[in-house]
Parts: structure tokens; C-alpha cells; sequence
């Protein structure tokens, strides 16, 4: 719509591409296959549509924070490496709420 075509030339507009892009390929290409090759498991993520993955993706990605974290590896048992994995945290996650919006987006007109 109007609102796109607002942001469709600029960073966002590219970034959301590519990121739209990139979750089709994935529902694509890996959630798909992962049907066919999980048995009764996968009869079961049939009910997932691409629609479904897509809100889901973004729901996970919009609320998740990298956490550092410290794991001993296969490689080096002896060594610690640091590390970041994404998760949701959800103490963390009540801090980014508030009852008035404290971001406003704006965007020049083309």
C-alpha cells in the first residue's frame, strides 16, 4: 500500500525486502522439507502456512536479545568460548513496553 511505497527506496524498504525474501526461502525450502521427511511429526507442521512462519518469524525476531553465553566445545573441551545466542527473555522483554510509545518513525517525503 501507500505506506510501502514510502519506505520501498530506503534502508528499511531494502532490509525488509531481502528479509521477506529470506523467510520465504526458508519456509521454502527448509519448514517444506521438513514435512516430507519427519513422518507423523511433519503431518503435523503441515498446519504451519507460510503466513504462520512468517508471523512467527517475526514475532521471535522483534522480541529476541543476544545473551552472552559461555559453553565448553567439542573441539577444545578445554577451552571456554564466548559466545552469543538469541533468546527471548521475558523479564527483559516487559521492559520494551510502555503504555505511551516512546519511538516515532518518520520517514522525508520521496
Amino acid at each position: 500500500g501507500e505506506q510501502w511505497e514510502a519506505v520501498r527506496a530506503t534502508q528499511i524498504g531494502r532490509v525488509a525486502a531481502f528479509t521477506q525474501k529470506e523467510i520465504e526461502y526458508t519456509y521454502r525450502n527448509v519448514i517444506q522439507t521438513a514435512f516430507k521427511t519427519l513422518g507423523s511429526i511433519g503431518a503435523s507442521l503441515r498446519l504451519v502456512t507460510a503466513e504462520h512462519y512468517t508471523r512467527a518469524h517475526m514475532l521471535w525476531w522483534s522480541r529476541a536479545f543476544e545473551v552472552p553465553s559461555s559453553f565448553v566445545t567439542d573441539v577444545a573441551p578445554d577451552t571456554e568460548q564466548d559466545v552469543h545466542v538469541e533468546a527471548l527473555v521475558p523479564v527483559l522483554d516487559l521492559f520494551n513496553h510502555t503504555n505511551s510509545p516512546s519511538v516515532r518513525w518518520s520517514f522525508p517525503a520521496a
